[in-house]
């Protein structure tokens, strides 16, 4: 991932090498340091660095397992970190998506939590502002660097049933670009972007994964994708769609409310927000991406 840091410079998380690296104006790696987040044993990776230097993070459910804490609320965090910084403060909770049950066979993979349930997303700006996306009634919440809270009206949606192909298709994205695929695992090339290995695509083992997955019934209203806050300060939101359908994005005002709602070209996807132009990403036949800038 790409953060945006105070100044002329790009914080670049480095997972594969267990590093944070910043780089400067001239494409040049300026130092590298370790995310090291205070009274954590663990690293957490951030996903926002505010104007004053600080962290923003979402402390995983496997982490609090690892600290003997309830997993059924996550706190989102802000922090300076180690060793300049000595404490972590909570400024957020989210509720995550259930838990799946145990899988029919356990001598074999499957995908590790319950596809396409609903559970509460989040983002923050430079300023130090945070959005909450929640599940149960789909609002969204804002909350202030003070701490001071807007909560926006519920959005009504239409619950979408999963269907086998849903299901088939999660899949094989995700044999295709995770660690149980051949990218990002231990023994990879550089940067862990390895082909994936044509016998494990084979719709035979496509099929054995998405039977020992558990996947909800219905999809939650909005996707996994990570919602965006624009410059101007809206929040973008990836709504869940029949397969096959464009992607269509809500967008919600600073005070929780949908004002509109924005339909990609087909097969895009969202990535950034500027001041006056979006930028989608298009993939060809070959699997090489393109990043696009479009103006309204």
């Amino acid at each position: 991932g790409l953060l945006r840091v105070a100044g002329d410079s790009v914080l670049v998380t480095d997972e594969g090498n267990n590093r944070l690296a910043l780089i400067g104006p001239d494409l040049r790696i300026r130092r590298t340091f370790q995310p090291a987040t205070p009274g954590l044993a663990e690293r957490i990776w951030p996903r926002t660095v505010d104007a004053g230097g600080r962290y923003y993070a979402l402390i995983p459910g496997w982490v609090l397992f690892g600290m003997g804490q309830p997993d059924d609320s996550l706190p989102v965090i802000r922090f300076l970190p180690a060793p300049a910084g000595r404490t972590r403060e909570t400024i957020a909770w989210l509720h995550p998506a259930p838990q799946p049950p145990p899988p029919p066979r356990r001598d074999r993979p499957r995908i590790p939590m319950l596809v396409f349930a609903a559970g509460d997303a989040w983002a923050a700006d430079p300023s130090g502002r945070i959005a909450i996306v929640r599940a149960k009634d789909y609002h969204v919440e804002w909350i202030d660097p003070s701490g001071a809270k807007i909560t926006g009206p519920a959005v009504a949606w239409q619950p979408i049933e999963v269907t086998e192909r849903d299901k088939t298709e999660y899949t094989r994205t995700f044999l295709a670009n995770s660690g149980i695929g051949g990218k990002g695992g231990p023994g990879g090339a550089p940067g862990g972007l390895i082909a994936t290995p044509p016998e494990m695509m084979a719709p035979k083992e496509v099929a054995a994964l998405a039977e020992n997955t558990a996947f909800a019934k219905t999809k939650a209203p909005f996707t996994e994708a990570r919602p965006l806050i624009g410059p101007e300060g809206t929040l973008w939101v990836e709504r869940s769609m029949p397969r096959g359908s464009p992607s269509r994005w809500d967008v919600f005002d600073g005070q929780g409310r949908l004002t509109t709602q924005v339909e990609l070209p087909v097969g895009r996807r969202l990535v950034g927000l500027g001041k006056a132009s979006v930028y989608l990403v298009s993939v060809d036949a070959d699997g090489v991406e393109r990043l696009e800038r479009h103006r309204p």
